[in-house]
């Protein structure tokens, strides 16, 4: 992974864990849950090869995405991830066994989809 170039580095990415959003649903009088963002980084999406996709496809795995950052030990404390305004839960965190100063986290997750029961 050291070949990242860090203009690829565009994406915003939020990370932290599922929970209480302070705000109350008016119908029920409970707390709303959702994401609650803990630290943001600056990161880029990861693309897979072909024999990638065609592996996870004939698992049954279709919502997967998965982004880098730069190597940061504070994300392994974290759930979930945010991009715009896609939720995806983390995985798989790869971190880069070259030097940590210009080390990379590839990270593995799955699509959130809201559940409108």
């Amino acid at each position: 992974m050291k070949s990242i170039n860090y203009s690829r580095l565009t994406l915003r990415i939020q990370f932290g864990s599922m929970g209480d959003t302070n705000q109350i649903n008016p119908n029920t009088g409970e707390a709303i849950q959702g994401f609650v963002k803990q630290v943001t980084v600056w990161g880029g999406r990861w693309s897979l090869n072909v024999t990638q996709q065609l592996t996870l496809a004939g698992q049954g795995i279709t919502n997967l995405s998965m982004f880098f950052i730069r190597h940061n030990p504070e994300i392994e404390l974290f759930t979930h991830l945010k991009v715009g305004n896609d939720v995806y839960k983390i995985t798989n965190n790869n971190v880069d066994d070259g030097s940590q100063n210009n080390g990379y986290d590839l990270i593995t997750c799955e699509k959130v989809v809201a559940s409108h029961e």
